[in-house]
């Protein structure tokens, strides 16, 4: 994976589009098990411009629109956690250099249960 933050997201982005429902629901439990806490604190030390928020929100529901079915098959809230806990994830791997390794752990802790790979905190 590389070091450039934006490259990193888009690789990470690519992974996350070949994911399952399934696997997006033990992501989500994941998350859940970090704490709701934990994980509001890293967010807000992971801070974007209004800018980087609006492109990077356009490119997570890209990489997760091919799912869109199968994760709303799921239940209720299913969709939603999917573009949520992905937006954190992601926030995280662009603003790491700000984040402390617990920090990022927190936010991008659920996808590395399912297997995607990571840039190093």
């Amino acid at each position: 994976m590389t070091t450039d933050p934006a490259k990193a997201v888009e690789e990470f982005l690519l992974a996350v589009g070949t994911l399952r429902g399934d696997q997006f629901a033990q992501v989500g439990r994941a998350a859940i098990a970090a704490g709701a806490k934990a994980r509001s604190t890293a967010r807000r030390s992971a801070r974007l411009s209004a800018a980087e928020a609006g492109a990077l929100e356009k490119a997570v529901r890209q990489a997760i629109e091919p799912l869109h079915g199968e994760l709303l098959a799921l239940g209720p809230g299913a969709l939603a956690s999917a573009i949520s806990d992905t937006m954190s994830a992601s926030r995280a791997i662009l603003k790491r250099a700000s984040l402390t390794p617990e920090e990022y752990a927190v936010l991008t802790g659920p996808f590395a249960t399912v297997g995607v790979a990571l840039p190093p905190a």
